[in-house]
């Protein structure tokens, strides 16, 4: 299952344009000019890699799909940004042309809310749709969190408890009531004041 991702994009004159792209109706393709930044509900976690296709910057996403800004490296008038928000902040990701192929990204640092900034625009307080959807995949039952903790408690009883459960079978009194049929000689194995016949 893929998801939607949302996207702001803001022109050189200050304009906004919001949208979806990728998921299973929307397409995923975002056009860029000159001097815009664009910014993807997304966090650095979601991104698998950067890849230069002509004028195209691909954003290849841990879920397999795909998001073409087109046209991102073509502006040779302005400079694009591209930024990855959620849960209210934001981060720039810095990739330069370098020609067909994989690219090397570098992220600026992260911001959260404060008082007033010129990428609040470009900010989305919601949570990254793709980690949620990974999460959900996962974890088909929406147990996955306690598997763990209940897989490792009975075993962690029995290692640790294992002494202290054979204490608390016995009456304590050392007389050897077992009814095996050992050739013990009467002694007990525990701290040996057993009166064993």
């Amino acid at each position: 299952m893929v998801s939607a991702i949302e996207f702001a994009v803001r022109d050189s004159a200050g304009g906004i344009q919001r949208g979806m792209v990728g998921g299973d109706a929307a397409g995923n393709i975002v056009q860029t000019a000159a001097g815009d930044s664009i910014s993807l509900n997304i966090g650095r976690e979601s991104v698998a890699g950067y890849d230069q296709v002509g004028s195209d910057l691909v954003v290849t996403l841990v879920d397999g799909q795909t998001i073409i800004l087109n046209d991102y490296f073509a502006n040779t008038a302005g400079t694009n940004h591209l930024y990855l928000s959620a849960d209210g902040e934001i981060s720039e990701v810095i990739v330069s042309a370098s020609g067909n192929g994989p690219l090397y990204a570098d992220y600026g640092p992260v911001e959260g809310w404060d008082k007033w900034s010129p990428l609040d625009d470009l900010r989305f307080a919601s949570s990254d749709p793709v980690t949620e959807v990974l999460a959900v995949v996962d974890d088909p039952a929406g147990m996955g969190g306690f598997v763990p903790g209940l897989i490792s408690l009975p075993l962690g009883l029995l290692a640790a408890g294992g002494t202290a459960a054979a204490v608390i079978v016995g009456d304590g009194d050392g007389d050897g009531d077992g009814d095996g049929d050992g050739d013990g000689d009467g002694d007990g194995d525990g701290d040996g004041d057993g009166d064993g016949d």
